[in-house]
C-alpha cells in the first residue's frame, strides 16, 4: 500500500502538470478528480487487506505501529488529494470520499482529515454537519485528531459563508464543533480551534454566531496555563503580580464581547513580550502558534 499510494502520487503530479498547460473543461477535470478519488478507494482496500493478512505484525516486530506505518503515507495521499482538490467541480468527489472513509480505520481518518484541509471549501460546507458527526466519532480515540478537524472545518466555513452567508447548517454545525474543542487538554491545540471558531463567528455578517463564550474560555485557558507554566528545573510558574497585571483588564461582567476581545488581544500581546524576553526558559505556546493566535484576534 505504501510504495502504491506514492505510486499515485507521481502520476497525480504528472497529470496535473498536463492539466495545467492545458485547457480543460469541466467535464474533464470532474472525471480527473473522480478518477482520483477511485484511487484512494483502492488505497483503503488494499490497506484493509494488508491488516487481515496480517502484515502488520510484521512491522509490529520491527517497532512500527500500524498508526505509524500509516503515517508514512500521509505526503503521498495528501498531494494526490491536493490535485483531486484543485480539479473536483461541485460535492461529488467528496461525497464519494465521505462515504468510503468513515469506516473507522486509521487509513480512513487519514484520508478524510486531510481531505478536508486540501478540498476548496465549497466541496464540502454543505456537508458539513455529516463531517462533524463524522469528528463525533472519532472523538473518543483521539481528542487532538478531532479537535484539529474541527479547525480545519471552521476555517473552511469561515471561508465559504462569506460567499453563502445564508448557509443554515451553520449555528448548530458551529455550537457541536464547539462541544469538542472545548474538551481539549492539549493548549495550543485548544487555541488553535477556539481560533478558527472565531474566524467563522465574524465570518457572516448576515448571521453572527455567538464569539463571547470562546473568548472567556480561551482567556480562561490562558491565565491556567500561566500558572502551570514553570522554568526549567524550578517550581516558580510565572510570577503572580505578571499574571495579575495581565489579566486585570479582562472584565466578563462589565463589557461585550467586543471589548473582551480585545483585551484578550492585549493579553496575548503581552504573553508574546514576556515570552520573547525569556527565550528558551518559558514554554507557553511556540512563537509560531502564539502570532497565529494573535493575528487572528487582530484581524476581527
Amino acid at each position: 500500500p505504501l510504495v502504491a499510494m506514492f505510486c499515485r502520487a507521481y502520476l497525480a503530479r504528472n497529470v496535473q502538470r498536463f492539466m495545467s498547460h492545458s485547457s480543460c473543461t469541466d467535464t474533464v477535470a470532474r472525471q480527473l478528480s473522480r478518477a482520483l478519488c477511485r484511487s484512494l478507494d483502492d488505497y483503503l482496500f488494499q490497506m484493509r487487506d494488508f491488516a487481515a493478512r496480517r502484515r502488520v505484525a510484521y512491522w509490529t516486530q520491527h517497532g512500527i505501529t500500524l498508526e505509524e506505518y500509516v503515517r508514512l503515507h500521509a505526503p503521498a495521499a495528501e498531494y494526490v488529494l491536493k490535485v483531486a482538490g484543485l480539479n473536483c467541480v461541485g460535492t461529488e468527489s467528496f461525497d464519494a470520499l465521505l462515504s468510503t472513509c468513515g469506516d473507522g480505520s486509521y487509513a480512513g481518518r487519514m484520508v478524510l482529515s486531510l481531505t478536508i484541509s486540501t478540498f476548496p471549501a465549497a466541496a464540502f460546507a454543505t456537508r458539513a454537519p455529516s463531517i462533524v458527526s463524522w469528528i463525533e466519532s472519532i472523538r473518543e480515540d483521539s481528542q487532538s485528531l478531532a479537535t484539529l478537524q474541527c479547525a480545519r472545518l471552521a476555517a473552511g466555513l469561515a471561508t465559504f459563508s462569506q460567499q453563502v452567508p445564508e448557509l443554515d447548517s451553520v449555528p448548530d454545525t458551529f455550537r457541536r464543533m464547539w462541544n469538542i474543542v472545548k474538551l481539549e487538554p492539549d493548549f495550543p491545540c485548544f487555541a488553535d480551534g477556539v481560533s478558527s471558531l472565531m474566524l467563522l463567528a465574524f465570518s457572516s455578517s448576515a448571521r453572527p454566531l455567538p464569539h463571547r463564550e470562546l473568548v472567556e474560555a480561551l482567556a480562561d485557558r490562558l491565565k491556567l496555563e500561566t500558572e502551570r507554566t514553570s522554568f526549567p528545573g524550578t517550581s516558580d510558574s510565572v510570577p503572580r503580580h505578571r499574571r495579575a497585571t495581565w489579566f486585570s483588564g479582562f472584565d466578563r461582567n462589565g463589557a461585550d464581547g467586543d471589548a473582551l476581545l480585545s483585551t484578550l488581544a492585549q493579553i496575548c500581546q503581552l504573553v508574546c513580550t514576556w515570552t520573547a524576553q525569556h527565550g528558551d526558559a518559558i514554554v507557553l505556546l511556540n512563537d509560531a502558534d502564539l502570532m497565529r493566535l494573535l493575528d487572528h484576534l487582530h484581524g476581527e
